[in-house]
């Protein structure tokens, strides 16, 4: 099938250039782009505003993870073997990544530039670093255990107790950190409440709970908002967003009994998981607007896949997380990146091969050069001039460009050989000088 097209083909990137040189309840808001795994479990961690992503991955023969990056698409192992127990924590905007791996024995550490570095433990009888995450500054925060759990940051390889940076008399203590901010402020556990804290500027704030359980945060913003989950009941947890000194329940989807929230970008929307069923299976979420949306309603069912969780989300609104693919043998642990659609492609006209076919974009911004690309798998390719952004179509080519009018609309006429009769091709329109991409046509001439 691919020989009987590729005649047909023109490569993007050169395209690309030339031109930007030259000048009813489903209402899909997402295209969704497959990431390539080791063939058994995976888990996201992160996500920056490159579309890096970071986590663990799993052989299918194998029981313990590898520590991961999936960079343009392609998958990545930092620690360069088969190491066992080892997965990547958090990426910053720069490309380094914090983890763990059972490599080296003091068990953290960093990697950038290519250089896979351990990061030692807070005292020398702990037998294990845990960082979790790492800010544009480079610093690293995390845990160090032995008999007793300390919050550690790391700067420059070099370990510090982070309770040491509490002003004095502060009652209120760290157990272990999870998430740093570029100004510094830090969320962990504390050791004398079973609620969250926040360290901002020497001052430790107990961020309390939804029902005086247990409170986990997991992750903080510029703006100090926070997210993460409490504990309201012995069978009930419930995400929270917390800002300006009040935690308020995000909520859950309709008939579930738990929600989990993982992460928030500088817009304030907040990715995580809710069941809609007791005790049923999580659907990943977002939050936006003070609304919980089930991603699963947000994307092209004819997918096939069930979104289980969303992990990170960046500040294009970019969101990774895993799921379950069609016909997958790995049950909730396959990894997945939403782009945002911002604007619409419809159908070919007439929808035959051998014949001039049409194209209308509507909802992109007036006066823009607008792609038509087409491949015939589902995929991933990653734009060369959208940093952070990949169309869901593996192996891309042009099919036709045209200029938005005033009101945001083009259309593009596309010759279709008599050669994809019979075959179904993929189809998607991407807006050259701000990225903005349609939705996915599928379409069997």
């Amino acid at each position: 099938m691919y020989n009987n097209i590729y005649h047909y083909k023109y490569k993007l990137f050169g395209i690309f250039i030339g031109l930007m040189l030259s000048t009813g309840g489903y209402a899909e808001q997402y295209t969704l782009s497959v990431l390539p795994s080791l063939g058994g479990r995976t888990e996201v961690k992160a996500i920056n505003n490159q579309g890096d992503v970071v986590g663990e991955a799993i052989q299918s023969n194998e029981f313990f993870g590898k520590a991961v990056l999936w960079k343009q698409g392609k998958l990545f192992q930092l620690t360069g073997q088969l190491v066992s127990g080892a997965v990547s924590n958090d990426i910053n905007e720069l490309g380094e990544i914090v983890g763990s791996t059972d490599e080296f024995s003091k068990l953290g550490f960093h990697w950038g530039y290519g250089v896979l570095t351990p990061l030692d433990t807070l005292l020398p009888e702990d037998n294990s670093a845990q960082p979790q995450a790492i800010n544009n500054l480079g610093l690293i925060v995390g845990y160090s255990e032995g008999l007793l759990r300390f919050p550690t940051l790391w700067w420059r390889g070099t370990a510090f107790d982070i309770n040491s940076l509490i002003s004095g008399g502060d009652p209120i203590q760290f157990s272990a950190a999870y998430d740093i901010n570029n100004q510094g402020d830090v969320v962990g556990t504390g050791s004398a409440t079973p609620n969250g804290v926040l360290l901002s500027k020497g001052i430790v704030t107990d961020l309390g709970s939804l029902a005086g359980l247990f409170t986990q945060p997991i992750a903080i913003n510029e703006s100090k908002q926070i997210v993460g989950y409490s504990n309201v009941s012995e069978l009930q947890t419930i995400a929270f967003l917390w800002e300006n000194g009040v935690m308020t329940s995000l909520g859950i989807l309709p008939g579930g009994l738990i929600s989990f929230a993982y992460d928030i970008n500088e817009n304030g929307s907040v990715v995580g998981a809710s069941n809609e069923f007791i005790f049923g299976q999580t659907r990943a979420v977002l939050w936006e607007n003070g609304n919980i949306n089930n991603l699963n309603n947000l994307i092209d069912p004819g997918t096939g896949w069930t979104l289980v969780s969303a992990d990170a989300i960046n500040d294009s609104g970019v969101i990774a997380g895993v799921g379950t693919a069609p016909d997958s043998q790995i049950a909730d642990g396959d990894p997945y990146i939403l782009t945002p659609i911002n604007m619409r492609s419809s159908h070919p006209t007439p929808g035959q091969a051998g014949v001039d076919n049409t194209f209308t974009i509507t909802e992109a911004t007036p006066g823009q050069w607008v792609v038509l690309v087409f491949g015939i798998n589902r995929g991933i390719t990653m734009l060369s001039n959208c940093h952070g952004f990949s169309s869901p179509i593996e192996d891309i080519a042009l099919a036709g460009f045209a200029q938005t009018g005033p009101d945001g609309s083009a259309t593009i006429s596309v010759p279709i050989p008599e050669a994809f009769t019979g075959q179904t091709i993929l189809f998607q329109s991407i807006q050259l000088t701000t990225c903005e991409m349609s939705n996915l046509v599928t379409h069997a001439f």
